[in-house]
């Protein structure tokens, strides 16, 4: 092969790549190829080069059907980005120029967790507020709850926090359990006693009224309420026998229940008796009087053997007389 033909291949090589890098950042004027490029790319993860195509579109075609999802789609690439303000600008975008778009949902949605994500907890309860969570499907209003509690929680507000993840446990798939488990077991021992009985009157279905129940107990042998502490352990060990906490309820139980007392059989008599000084007559008086008694006793119970422990306390008899 000459190298004039060689030259020539190179060129046309470069030249095709050339045009396959014009067509894949500039792509025509079809709306559909320029958006799906860019989703493919998003979905690769590979966020650079979608934000530029979700840019191109959004110039190219700011009417389009999709413009309204390539707007979230950048604002998602700056969440993932940590970008929390500039998410914000784009969600609000998709919101006030697309309100009936099922987009503004999910926008309203990102908008409390861009917020949380920035560490703005009070913000996140306004907005949450300002924004309304009218026509969110489940998954969003899963998530919408979450983030709620979340931001109740990092505020020091349990019992709000835990109001909003038993909500978000209304919407919540099998998958999704878990997680709610979790906040719960965290939320439901810095709930106060009273909180948490209202609550279990509310809350017949576990979760998260075995974890209530249990938390009660505890509550109670920590304010000393042995006897209430010991019903509600007792009944929820009844209501919940495969609960995660019933070996440990069960262990608290028996730690604390009254044991059987053991018959204590008496072997020594023990008698302060003045037997001198001026009482000494009364003492020995007393003393044979002991012995008299025991020697009946004995003779009804020959297997017990007692003795007698004799101490004079003549000098304290002198005295208080």
């Amino acid at each position: 092969m000459s190298r004039l033909m060689t030259l020539g291949i190179f060129v046309l090589v470069c030249v095709a790549c050339a045009s396959f890098q014009e067509r894949f950042f500039e792509p025509g004027s079809s709306d559909d190829a320029l958006f799906e490029s860019a989703e493919l790319k998003y979905l690769q993860k590979k966020y650079d080069a979608a934000l530029v195509l979700y840019e191109q579109h959004a110039r190219k075609f700011p009417d389009s059907k999709k413009a309204a999802q390539v707007l979230f789609r950048m604002g998602q690439i700056q969440m993932a980005a940590h970008q929390y303000e500039k998410a914000r600008v784009f969600f609000q975008d998709v919101m006030e120029r697309f309100p009936a778009s099922p987009w503004a949902s999910e926008a309203r949605v990102e908008t409390l967790s861009a917020l949380y994500a920035s560490g703005a907890y009070a913000e996140v309860i306004a907005a949450a507020d300002r924004l309304g969570k009218t026509d969110l499907t489940s998954e969003q209003s899963f998530k919408w709850y979450m983030i709620l509690g979340d931001a109740y929680y990092a505020m020091q507000s349990p019992l709000k926090a835990y109001h909003a993840w038993v909500t978000a446990q209304k919407s919540a798939s099998s998958d999704e359990m878990p997680e709610i488990v979790t906040r719960l077991k965290t939320v439901i021992p810095r709930m106060s006693a009273s909180d948490i009985r209202f609550e279990l009157k509310q809350t017949p279905h576990d979760p998260p009224a075995g974890y209530l129940m249990f938390q009660l107990g505890l509550l109670y042998l920590e304010e000393g309420k042995k006897n209430e502490a010991f019903d509600t352990l007792s009944l929820f060990l009844k209501q919940y026998p495969h609960h995660e906490f019933a070996g440990e309820a069960q262990k608290l139980l028996s730690d604390r229940q009254p044991q059987a007392q053991t018959p204590v059989e008496e072997k020594t008599i023990g008698c302060l008796l003045p037997l001198s000084g001026k009482y000494a007559t009364i003492g020995q008086q007393a003393l044979k009087g002991v012995e008299l008694a025991l020697t009946v006793f004995a003779r009804e119970q020959e297997s017990v053997s007692i003795h007698i422990l004799i101490k004079d306390n003549a000098s304290q008899a002198d005295m208080d007389g």
